[in-house]
């Protein structure tokens, strides 16, 4: 789904710094080998999540931990430590999260 929301395809050339990988058959992997970033020429065609997609990917994750086992994870990503927060608030964040904060660029 990702390739397609990006407009790529089996035909589609290699970004520059970059590598679309394919299978024996020509078709995209969906495997996106970057030597150089930066991939916005892809990722600025990939609609942004609403809040509500994000939560239940989020309760997709913690359901996965919980079935294997885990109790803590780590999190790098900017749009989560509220979501989280809501989720402790809901009795449904079921592991313990460390939340590595972004700090703005010098």
């Amino acid at each position: 789904m990702a390739l397609k929301l990006a407009e790529l395809d089996r035909n589609s050339p290699n970004p520059q710094g970059g590598e679309l990988e394919h299978n024996a058959s020509g078709e995209l992997t969906g495997m996106l080998k970057e030597k150089a970033p930066p991939w916005n020429a892809f990722a600025m065609r990939i609609p942004e999540a609403t809040a509500e997609q994000r939560r239940r990917g989020i309760l997709l994750v913690l359901a996965d931990l919980a079935k294997n086992g885990v109790t803590s994870a780590q999190d790098n990503s900017e749009w989560t430590i509220s979501r989280l927060q809501q989720l402790k608030e809901d009795g449904k964040l079921t592991v313990r999260i460390t939340e590595w904060l972004h700090s703005p660029s010098r």
